[in-house]
């Protein structure tokens, strides 16, 4: 969900670039689907100026792709992901989850008032709290930004999947935060990472992307195993992410 942490006036175009953006992440538009600027300013009532203006924003973020000719526009579509590129999403993502737990046992779950006389009950978005419970707001905005390359993908079974296996595991989790565990918070989170990445891949079938967690040492995406270079045209190895070492490490 995207906010806005300054009280400011909106502006038309942003309001029309949150309805195309919801759209799209719940499938209504679905990946590779042609816009035509035109149809959606009849659609909201508007002048095409601020449906230009939206489809910029929404390209920028990677959810749009604009088609050029000789410099000019002849198609805009709706991104499309590969099964790779959700894999090393999926990949990153439980690399940003990992620290933001770690960091959220560090504080002893200061930010999920785990030290209330009362114990709050699971809630549907306890994922989004225990995200935002690090206090770290530029992990809240990577978190979010993955979030949405993987609603992109996946639609908003990505978004109740991944809610529904973290509220699960709240009565397990919660306690190591409260204790400050960080070995255990770091265990649990791999853990439901990987639930979440098998339940993705029954959702998808044999199309699925071949999600492989985390794990402590590095290990090349393709190819030898060795440092010699990748061919030509082919991507260069990856460094998995094991949770124990510091985020700028690999930076």
């Amino acid at each position: 969900m995207h906010t806005d942490r300054h009280d400011h006036p909106r502006a038309l175009y942003e309001g029309i670039a949150d309805s195309l953006r919801e759209r799209i992440f719940k499938h209504q538009l679905a990946p590779g689907t042609p816009l035509d600027e035109g149809a959606i300013a009849r659609e909201y009532g508007v002048s095409r100026t601020p449906v230009r203006e939206a489809v910029k924003v929404l390209a920028h973020e990677g959810l749009l792709c604009i088609h050029l000719r000789n410099g000019v526009r002849q198609e805009c579509t709706v991104a499309r992901l590969s099964p790779r590129d959700l894999d090393e999403l999926l990949t990153v993502l439980t690399l940003v989850e990992t620290f933001t737990v770690q960091q959220a046992a560090r504080r002893r779950g200061f930010g999920l008032g785990l030290h209330q006389d009362r114990p709050q009950a699971p809630e549907e978005n306890f994922y989004d709290r225990l995200m935002e419970s690090a206090g770290n707001l530029y992990l809240e905005d990577v978190i979010r930004a993955l979030g949405d390359k993987l609603l992109l993908g996946w639609g908003p079974e990505f978004r109740r999947l991944n809610q529904s296996i973290f509220t699960a595991a709240q009565e397990e989790l919660c306690p190591c935060l409260a204790r400050g565990d960080v070995e255990g918070a770091t265990r649990l989170t791999r853990r439901l990472a990987r639930e979440r990445a098998a339940a993705l891949g029954n959702l998808a079938g044999a199309d699925a992307p071949r999600f492989r967690p985390a794990t402590p040492q590095a290990v090349p995406s393709r190819g030898d195993t060795g440092n010699t270079p990748p061919p030509r045209g082919e991507r260069p190895t990856t460094t998995t992410y094991s949770g124990d070492t510091p985020i700028a490490h690999y930076i």
